[in-house]
């Protein structure tokens, strides 16, 4: 080990004459050249780390998005009742209870028309259950929606503003807009009973 330093402690006379020997511009070039790599060595690490960083965050937003999906879609209460909340329309057991506090206070407003041609679903909803008539459906009345205008007849002036009300059509789109209808006009106990196509609804009420 000694002999090596010896030897090595010999060549430095040699090594500091070599160097002296060199030409200024390789040291310049040598340093700028090292400069030069030492930036583009930390401008590969600072894009390296950035591509890491923008990874981690899409894969969050994807996992998140999963998520939100999944909540979305999971099966709820109201899917049992073909979705009766989402679309405004009563669960039969809410349906029950209001028919059963009402007795014979209870009014049942039918949306249907028979001009199938501005409505071709009642077509089908009236061969499952008809229009209300003098004998048959006795505590409901026949106000047709129209659809074109987003209107339909007002109930007579006697009616209390507070009498309980179900409002249907033949699925509950236009039962949900005639209750909406009546509860701009006044109306404060009003609720869409969808209408014969949901049949656990429908038979709650259909035969009132």
């Amino acid at each position: 080990m000694s002999i090596l330093a010896l030897w090595f402690g010999s060549q430095l006379p040699r090594f500091y004459n070599f160097l002296q020997s060199l030409p200024t511009g390789f040291f310049i070039v040598f340093g700028s050249s090292f400069l030069l790599a030492t930036l583009i060595g930390k401008g590969i690490g600072i894009l390296v780390s950035r591509n890491v960083d923008l990874d981690k965050k899409f894969k969050k937003t994807q996992r998140t998005k999963t998520s939100k999906t999944a909540m979305t879609t999971k099966p709820t209460a109201a899917d049992s009742h073909d979705h009766h909340s989402n679309a405004g329309i009563a669960s039969p057991e809410e349906l029950k209870a209001f028919v059963d506090k009402a007795g014979d206070k209870l009014l049942v407003v039918d949306t249907r028309t028979t001009d199938f041609a501005s409505e071709p679903g009642d077509e089908t909803s009236l061969k499952l259950a008809g229009l209300p008539t003098g004998a048959f459906r006795t505590k409901a009345k026949n106000l047709v929606w129209d659809r074109a205008n987003q209107t339909m007849p007002e109930l007579p002036a006697d009616v209390a503003k507070d009498t309980p009300i179900i409002t249907h059509c033949g699925a509950g789109t236009r039962g949900g807009l005639a209750k909406e209808f009546l509860e701009q006009h006044g109306f404060t106990n009003v609720i869409n009973g969808g209408g014969p196509k949901q049949k656990e609804c429908w038979a709650v009420y259909g035969d009132k």
